[in-house]
């Protein structure tokens, strides 16, 4: 599937790679399905991107990097 985002152009993900958030995020219920996306392999923090808003993503980390 492809997600166009506002920050990294168009991105192609797998349809199993898609969360789906039943009620959407906080602030946010009209937005269900969104993706990781990882900037580097390296990385500490992700964007948790909308795949129905281009310009709706949100910084995430794993507490463990």
């Amino acid at each position: 599937m492809q997600v166009r985002t506002t920050r990294f152009g168009t991105v192609e993900i797998a349809d199993d790679r898609v969360i789906t958030f039943p009620r959407g995020l906080l602030g946010f219920p009209e937005h269900k399905r969104y993706c990781l996306l990882e900037p580097s392999q390296d990385a500490c923090f992700f964007w948790l991107q909308s795949t129905e808003e281009p310009s709706l993503a949100f910084v995430v980390t794993d507490p463990n990097c």
